[in-house]
This record gives C-alpha cells, structure tokens and sequence, in this order.
C-alpha cells in the first residue's frame, strides 16, 4: 500500500511508501528520498508527519485525514489532505489517497 498525493497550479505528486518519498515537480524537482521519520502526531489520531532526507533533497509531509479534500480539478474527493516543504524552500499542497500496488 502506496499514499499517493498530489495537487495543482503547479501540477506535482508524491508517492510515500513504507522506505521511500518519491517528489516529481511538473517541470521542475524530481528525486527520492528514504523515509527516516514517520510518526503520528501526540495529540491527534487524524495528523502524521513523514520525512525524507538523501545528500542535499529533503521532503517533510504533513499529512491529514479529512472528510474530504478536492484538487480543484476532478469531481474525486480524497481522504487526506498534505502540506510537503521540498528540499526546505518550497511548500506545496494536496491531496492523497491510499492505492495498492501489486509487485
């Protein structure tokens, strides 16, 4: 099982698995990095936060689950919302769902 997220204006996504952050900026950043933090906030059940850092990448995702989160662009609702800060100066928002992927 994969989160994966997205959002728009700019267009990116993100794949978040049990060992790794997958980032790909539309036009811009594309990188992977090992998960090596994952931990769920101390006094909510509903906000996680999972972390990457590889040489100079870096990804922090702050993740929600929420009634419902639109991407503004489909009439799909998804039951997380994220907030990710790339490589520590760009913050970017989404949404995410939870697919399973077949190996």
């Amino acid at each position: 099982v994969v989160m994966q997220c997205g959002g728009t204006e700019p267009f990116w996504s993100m794949s978040i698995s049990e060992r790794d952050m997958k980032v790909n900026i539309m036009n811009g950043a594309q990188f992977t990095v090992p998960v090596n933090m994952r931990q769920q906030s101390a006094n909510s059940t509903t906000i996680a936060v999972v972390a990457g850092v590889r040489g100079t990448a870096s990804t922090t995702a702050f993740l929600e689950k929420v009634e419902n989160c639109s991407d503004g662009m489909s009439d799909k609702n998804y039951p997380y919302t994220v907030t990710a800060i790339l490589n520590g100066q760009q913050v970017m928002s989404g949404c995410c769902a939870l697919v399973n992927v077949s190996k």
